[in-house]
């Protein structure tokens, strides 16, 4: 194997590589031919969320294509692919393509990049001229590369910045070490500071480049694309499922809802946490517990209590017993209580309704509560009854409020419009 001269690949014998471009008066485009005269076996993966090619399926494996004699690769967006009909017409030209009869049919793949208006007219990209100009140098022979932005890279970015020109040796090998001040001083000595831009366009790069630095802010910006993309999923499954005419309405409320609420519940999950710094937060658990007894909330019941050590964020308790002996009495006076002590709770039951809710209420607690009682709404989507009551133990304490949901004793109520008046609570 022999030492490539130049690194590129007009190394390989065989394969030309030609370059057209415009730049300056409303130009900055151009077109890159590739030429393999003895033909080649062509591959294709395309990519990208809006490509824009020509005669790339011809390479699928399945297709009649085995060879091609010419890729061309060019600016302009889909008006740019017309570059790839003068390629066309000089392979013609030279017998170059795939045998029909007499004749031979070029095959000329072509990919194109968006680069409209970048020299400042939009009307300004390459037509079937820039690809015969690239072909013919392609059939030069030249074996020079051409470095920087040339041809199809005339006017590519990325990101917002256009890379394709070569640094000074001096300025390449100590770049890293160099501050702001030091690279304009060397590139003013080479005589290419105009031409990469000047002051200006260094200073933008000083702004616009991602540092180590910020890199929680990129990240933030990643996650919150991941995130609208995963509500655009949402939101066509919704489309999809709201078309669909099969399916219940109320299976379609629980499912966009649902779909909603888990994005939430991933985003907000939590993270991986050293054990350090928990460990004093544990201690602070344990000390609670052993002088109080508790280390969550309190039910109002101290043997309960005892036993529970209180309830904590994230723990599902369940209450089970036979019928009919006490299930929702103690569930409501649990309510209570911890409404009387900590603030809001909301209530949901399955075979109350809100008047009988409030009527237990009542009976348990007698009539302290009539002067402050408000009986409550309906959510016109969901059909949930709530009511709210309040309490005030003296006139110069500020009011601590408890609310209890209720459902509707009714047929159509079903477990799922608990699970969603659950998630907008939460």
């Amino acid at each position: 194997m022999t030492e490539t001269p130049f690194g590129s690949i007009l190394d390989v014998p065989g394969i030309g590589v030609g370059h057209h471009q415009r730049i300056g008066t409303g130009w900055q485009t151009g077109t890159t031919v590739l030429i393999a005269q003895n033909g080649a076996t062509p591959g294709v993966d395309v990519r990208g969320g809006g490509p824009g090619t020509r005669e790339t399926d011809a390479l699928r494996p399945e297709n009649l294509i085995r060879t091609i004699h010419a890729i061309t690769l060019t600016g302009g967006s889909a008006y740019g692919l017309a570059a790839a009909d003068g390629v066309v017409e000089l392979l013609e030209a030279a017998g170059l393509g795939f045998p029909i009869g007499d004749g031979v049919v070029p095959v000329v793949p072509a990919a194109v990049i968006f680069d409209l208006a970048r020299g400042g007219i939009f009307a300004n990209r390459p037509d079937a001229s820039f690809g015969a100009r690239a072909a013919r140098g392609a059939l030069s022979g030249r074996r020079t590369p051409s470095w920087g932005s040339v041809g199809a890279g005339t006017g590519a970015c990325a990101g917002g910045l256009q890379g394709g020109h070569p640094l000074p040796e001096e300025v390449e090998r100590h770049l890293a070490e160099m501050t702001a001040d030091e690279v304009v001083d060397e590139l003013t000595k080479a005589g290419m500071l105009e031409r990469i831009g000047g002051i200006g366009y260094i200073t933008k790069l000083l702004d616009d480049v991602p540092t180590a630095s910020n890199v929680g802010h990129y990240a933030s910006i990643v996650r919150g694309f991941s995130i609208r993309r995963a509500l655009d999923g949402v939101a066509q499954r919704i489309r999809s499922d709201a078309l669909d005419l099969k399916q219940e309405v109320a299976m379609v409320l629980d499912q966009a809802e649902q779909g909603v609420y888990e994005i939430g519940l991933e985003q907000s999950g939590t993270r991986v946490q050293r054990l350090a710094p928990l460990l004093g937060s544990a201690l602070d658990d344990f000390e609670a517990a052993r002088t109080s007894g508790s280390t969550g909330l309190a039910l109002g019941y101290l043997d309960l209590d005892r036993l529970l050590t209180g309830v904590t964020p994230g723990n599902l308790v369940l209450l089970a017993a036979r019928p009919s002996v006490g299930k929702s009495a103690l569930a409501l006076s649990i309510a209570h209580r911890v409404a009387e002590s900590q603030g809001p709770v909301a209530f949901f039951s399955l075979e109350m309704s809100k008047h009988e809710l409030v009527q237990r209420q009542r009976e348990q607690y007698g009539d302290e509560y009539d002067d402050h009682l408000l009986v409550g709404h309906k959510h016109a989507c969901y059909d949930i009854s709530c009511a709210l009551y309040e309490r005030r133990e003296t006139q110069a304490r500020r009011a601590e409020y408890g609310q209890v949901a209720g459902l509707e004793d009714d047929a159509d109520h079903k477990a799922g419009d608990c699970s969603r008046s659950t998630r907008r609570a939460a």
